[in-house]
């Protein structure tokens, strides 16, 4: 894994699934969303792993940062680039 392809996102909110599949999915979608909200020309499948960092806690502790691996560098940086955009976006 290189860590030119990674972005990690903080606070996003934890599914409450007890299966670890669900939560997964859960996951792997936000992502999906985020990207495409950022209409910077990133597909779904540029997505190569989604996981999240971190014990997970169920006792109301803040939610675990969450790493997406891209496909390349140049994914990366596009999405770097348009992060002005987030304060605007509707996930």
């Amino acid at each position: 894994m290189q860590n030119k392809n990674n972005i990690i996102l903080y606070r996003v909110a934890e599914s409450s699934q007890a299966r670890a599949e669900e939560r997964l999915k859960k996951d792997v979608d936000f992502c999906e969303k985020f990207l495409l909200a950022l209409q910077v020309g990133v597909d779904p499948e540029d997505i190569i792993k989604v996981l999240r960092l971190g014990k997970r806690y169920t006792d109301g502790a803040s939610p675990r940062p969450i790493l997406i691996q891209l496909g390349s560098r140049h994914v990366n940086n596009l999405i770097t680039e348009s992060l002005y955009k987030i304060n605007y976006l509707e996930v």
